[in-house]
């Protein structure tokens, strides 16, 4: 008796689609937590990237149940609708592990399942170029942030000697006011004949260190001999005001940054810092001009709501001497 021929194959090619996506999936998520987040830039491509891990994600769901989904559109809907839930349910639980839950995150996740959803439909449900179109389009959404964030990181060079541009669009990514106080982009004093086109009110209101924190700009300071930032305090008392700065490696300990009182009096001032002082700041050791984080300003425990308006932040090279 001829013993029959088993054939494998068609189990195995059923299961090759998955091994492919779980290994791709794997791949993405590994790439993606590994991306720098300290700017704006990374952060929000590391954002964006929650579209392609659902994407992949929801893709290997609906071929692991072809059966049940192959041209069947509720059952796809379902299976698509079941992946995000999934995603909202860890993104509301993220807390839990120190990490911030964000309804951004929770719309690519959306944008990622949908467009799955459009790719697998190919061929079956939907038309193979409008299903292919429809992806495209969905995935391509969640990159318009870390487009625009990106034309902007390539301009901070061009901005040079400036740190800092109130009047561009985008200057609210460099800074954030910190609990205590409030911040906004508004025109300045008509008084201020000095002024820039636009400046930020800074409104310390309580708390112990109202202020602001400025990051994201320009991180490579070496080259340049002093630090001048533009202050207007409309006042008629002077105010007790901290300047600080630190660079990545900051261990969070005072002692590890660089830290400056001063007197700000009545009307117009530039505090002008040698970038020498700010090197030689930390107790144990130099601060990397090379790689600045971030710059604040404070004042502690105010009795009483007071505002100053912060100008340009600059850096600039001590003037040569005339021969």
């Amino acid at each position: 008796m001829k013993r029959q021929k088993i054939d494998r194959s068609q189990p195995v090619a059923k299961r090759q689609p998955l091994l492919v996506l779980g290994c791709s999936l794997i791949a993405s998520i590994a790439l993606i937590e590994n991306l720098p987040s300290e700017h704006f830039f990374w952060s929000s491509l590391r954002d964006s990237g929650h579209t392609f891990v659902f994407f992949q994600l929801n893709l290997f769901a609906l071929h692991a149940l072809h059966h049940r989904t192959h041209a069947r559109a509720l059952n796809i809907c379902a299976v698509t609708l079941g992946v995000f839930v999934a995603g909202l349910v860890a993104e509301l639980i993220q807390p839990a592990w120190g990490r911030q839950a964000s309804v951004l995150d929770a719309w690519y996740n959306l944008l990622g399942c949908a467009a799955a959803a459009c790719w697998f439909a190919q061929g079956t449900l939907l038309p193979r170029i409008t299903a292919l179109a429809l992806a495209l389009l969905l995935c391509f959404g969640s990159l318009i942030q870390p487009i625009i964030y990106g034309l902007e990181y390539r301009q901070l060079s061009t901005r040079l000697p400036l740190l800092i541009d109130f009047s561009t669009l985008l200057n609210r990514l460099y800074w954030q006011a910190t609990p205590g106080s409030h911040a906004s982009t508004v025109s300045p004093p008509r008084q201020w004949n000095a002024a820039p086109e636009k400046s930020v009110r800074l409104d310390f209101l309580h708390g112990q260190y109202p202020g602001i924190r400025f990051q994201d700009f320009y991180s490579d300071w070496e080259g340049y001999e002093r630090l001048r930032v533009q202050l207007w305090h409309s006042h008629e008392q002077p105010l007790t005001l901290t300047l600080r700065i630190h660079d990545q490696a900051h261990s969070g300990h005072y002692k590890d940054r660089f830290n400056r009182r001063f007197e700000l009096e009545p009307g117009e001032t530039w505090i002008d810092i040698p970038l020498a002082d700010i090197r030689r700041a930390p107790a144990e050791r130099q601060l990397n001009m090379h790689n600045i984080a971030a710059i604040g300003l404070f004042t502690t425990s105010p009795s009483q709501p007071l505002h100053i308006y912060v100008g340009e932040i600059r850096l600039a090279e001590t003037a040569r001497p005339a021969r």
